[in-house]
């Protein structure tokens, strides 16, 4: 049996649009002066861009005052927090611990924001489709097996593979390496024995959203879901099958 891995990093998602790493928070600083972060649209979220705003700015004295080649990688600021909450030391006399977990979700809130942008905004070639056409192709290859391997949150090669499936064939066909949640029906699929692709995200996923109870994890093959993780209200769409409430978005640091 042959086997092909395929690792991918933010450099594979450029050609569709997306960002890299070291864009990310000038991005987050952009929408942030311009009071486009957080859903502008929303007079209910101003309380939450002015306390990012105070929080990022302690720990980034001069945030403002240097260009984007000059900051540092978002990822690095939130191994930073990540770091801080897990030894409860916190990283400012004038930043509460519990000041700080509110600031980390705000933060992976901003960064998940800044990622999930429709595809149709950007001027995308043809050629990025070319890559999710080879891998279906080398998927279909009797005895040979083809894993993606990604450290992106961002879901645009995956939303170019869920089409090339029929939607009651990608649980019997795709591994994510866990079983997952349908985010409509609530089913539990488990791992396939014998996929035809394995999608393996090491840092999570704009489509997955976990409950902190029954420590499932949903996987919307549709699209993104992760703005139900920041919802203030409870309702059907943030709430687990098992009752818990409310399902949290997955992001985690690249440390």
């Amino acid at each position: 049996m042959k086997a092909i891995a395929v690792f991918m990093g933010a450099g594979a998602s450029k050609p569709f649009g997306c960002p890299l790493t070291n864009e990310l928070l000038p991005l987050v600083k952009n929408r942030l002066a311009s009071g486009d972060l957080f859903r502008r649209a929303f007079d209910k979220y101003q309380a939450d861009r002015e306390e990012f705003s105070r929080c990022i700015n302690v720990l980034l004295p001069g945030l403002n005052s240097v260009g984007s080649e000059d900051l540092p990688l978002i990822t690095d600021v939130l191994s930073l927090v990540d770091h801080s909450l897990h030894s409860s030391n916190s990283l400012s006399p004038s930043i509460s611990m519990k000041e700080l977990m509110r600031f980390r979700i705000l933060l992976e809130r901003a960064i998940l924001e800044v990622l999930d942008m429709p595809l149709l905004k950007h001027n995308v070639q043809h050629s990025p489709y070319r890559l999710s056409d080879w891998l279906i192709g080398q998927a279909k290859i009797e005895e040979q097996e083809v894993g993606i391997v990604s450290t992106n949150y961002d879901i645009e090669l995956e939303t170019q593979l869920f089409s090339r499936y029929r939607e009651d064939l990608i649980s019997t066909e795709i591994d994510f390496g866990f079983n997952w949640r349908d985010i409509l029906t609530g089913v539990v699929y488990k791992r396939p024995a014998n996929p035809s692709l394995r999608i393996y995200k090491l840092h999570g996923s704009l489509n997955w959203l976990h409950c902190d109870l029954c420590d499932h994890v949903y996987v919307n093959t549709r699209g993104s879901i992760v703005e139900l993780g920041f919802a203030e209200e409870i309702h059907g769409g943030n709430t687990c099958h098992c009752g818990y409430a409310p399902l949290q978005s997955v992001i985690i640091a690249r440390q």
